[in-house]
């Protein structure tokens, strides 16, 4: 390769990206290096991973191929009988004489439908049907592969395998969310591509078994917040059911010093929203978009139009970031209050709802202290959370409360009355017993770095710990709560401590 070097700058590193390097190579051996200089956007909210954690591949075309992120396909009809499949393709390149090839293909590999004709478009579309179609959902996640090829005679130009399912899709504003004709509620938690002591070099193996502890516990969702991940968290949601509220951006402005929302936001949004739909929207698992979180703008409505030129088939929310323009309500921590579902009751809904950040609570894990605690002090219009004895029995701390900076660098009760606003069970009880409560993504399913200040005071605590497990994956007692309720298997957990010796008989 010629002795230079290519400078180029990529805003959003949390979305896929590819350079044409083609020009630059010389015959015979060549070297190439990637190194990725993060030093101009040193901040976010949070400790996010920097660095290449994620695949970087070469990649060798034809001349004419298929060009990234075209194959989109769509189901626009499914009945008990037959299923209707839409293949739309772009392709580069000289087409002349040249065969265009599409199978479809069951689990175990089964063809089902294929089709193959000369080539006569460079942007194809075609309809195939499949007989007595499986549905994919959380509990039967059936999965379909869709083997289109560019063929010179028998020769392979070049072929891509594309996995789609079948599974229907409605939102009503009355009684929520729905999924192949079920109402279901969504029971969700959010992540941080965050993985401990790994931070984000995460491999498959650990990344599924991170993702199985979550369905474990419970959960039919997950909205990694705020922006996306590598492509092989969706490919592990849709193999073993788990609906994914996929997010783009955390901010469309600055909310920290040198963040994406200050550096590039204006300028690349558009770049970046198309290559994150084009990429993902096959996947069975996404089964709605959100644009933002927690932030504010008139450039709202333009996000959501652009989406869906990119993406008919979806609806679009946000976590609290300009509801009003958004198909979905999506709202945060405000929706964990008694006066805001209060109102929500009174009022008639004009669009479906989502908590897409709630309840907010914290645990330390093997920690427990009787008295409740809240993060601001009760603010009005919450939900009670009593005390559970009159006076505190438990008195270890972590820290002497004599070296505390304030008064939240201390551990967190794993009875769950440790909050901003509302318990882990109350909330799931409102969620539960409200018809047009869609569902909710606690925050978060496991522990992160970062943030620490917010809850736990700062340093030395240097972890979010509002996670049902923590860092290293060791389960919480709140971990079993949401087994106990969201789960069909028998299952005990039992937990301190009704023989203490400060506890009263009968408390």
């Amino acid at each position: 390769m010629d002795k230079r070097k290519l400078y180029s700058k990529k805003a959003l590193w949390y979305i896929s990206f590819r350079y044409d390097i083609s020009k630059y190579l010389k015959e015979g051996q060549n070297t190439i290096a990637v190194r990725i200089d993060n030093s101009l956007e040193p901040s976010a909210r949070w400790y996010h991973p920097c660095g290449i954690y994620a695949p970087v591949s070469l990649i060798e075309v034809n001349p004419t191929h298929f060009k990234p992120n075209t194959i989109f396909i769509k189901t626009p009809s499914i009945q008990k009988e037959k299923g209707l499949v839409s293949i739309d393709v772009e392709i580069n390149g000289d087409i002349k004489d040249l065969e265009y090839e599409v199978k479809l293909v069951s689990a175990d590999g089964s063809v089902l439908s294929n089709y193959n004709q000369k080539l006569k478009s460079f942007k194809p579309s075609i309809e195939l049907e499949v007989k007595s179609p499986k549905l994919w959902s959380p509990e039967t996640p059936n999965l379909y592969k869709a083997v289109t090829k560019i063929l010179d005679g028998k020769k392979v130009i070049d072929e891509k395998i594309t996995t789609f399912g079948f599974r229907t899709i409605e939102w009503e504003t009355d009684t929520g969310f729905w999924l192949n004709g079920e109402n279901i509620k969504l029971k969700g938690v959010c992540e941080h591509w965050e993985g401990g002591p790994v931070g984000g070099a995460w491999t498959k193996p650990m990344l599924r078994w991170k993702l199985e502890l979550l369905k474990d516990m419970g959960i039919n969702a997950i909205r990694p917040s705020h922006n996306p991940t590598p492509p092989m968290f969706y490919d592990i949601c849709d193999e073993i059911g788990l609906l994914v509220m996929d997010e783009i951006f955390d901010g469309w402005h600055k909310k920290a010093p040198q963040d994406y929302g200050k550096q590039a936001f204006d300028e690349w949004w558009q770049a970046d929203v198309k290559e994150w739909i084009t990429r993902d929207r096959n996947h069975p698992s996404i089964f709605v978009w959100s644009l933002g979180n927690e932030t504010h703008s008139d450039v709202a409505p333009e996000l959501v139009a652009f989406g869906k030129s990119l993406d008919p088939t979806r609806l679009f929310t946000s976590g609290a970031g300009n509801p009003e323009d958004m198909d979905i309500q999506g709202v945060n921590g405000g929706s964990e209050t008694k006066s805001f579902i209060d109102k929500q009751k009174e009022n008639e809904l004009e669009k479906p709802f989502i908590s897409t950040e709630a309840p907010h609570t914290w645990q330390t894990r093997g920690y427990y202290r009787t008295q409740t605690w809240w993060r601001d002090n009760e603010l009005p219009g919450t939900y009670e959370l009593p005390n559970l004895t009159d006076k505190e029995i438990f008195f270890y701390e972590g820290i002497n409360p004599k070296d505390w900076k304030n008064r939240k660098q201390r551990f967190n009760s794993s009875y769950d009355n440790a909050t901003v606003r509302v318990s882990a069970r109350k909330y799931w009880e409102v969620m539960r017993d409200n018809p047009w409560h869609s569902g909710h993504f606690r925050w978060t399913g496991f522990d992160y770095y970062g943030e620490a200040g917010l809850v736990h005071g700062g340093l030395p605590f240097n972890l979010f710990m509002g996670g049902a497990l923590d860092v290293s994956g060791f389960k919480k007692d709140l971990y079993y709560f949401y087994q106990s309720q969201w789960t069909e298997k028998p299952m005990i957990h039992m937990l301190p401590h009704w023989t203490h010796p400060r506890m009263k008989k009968g408390q």
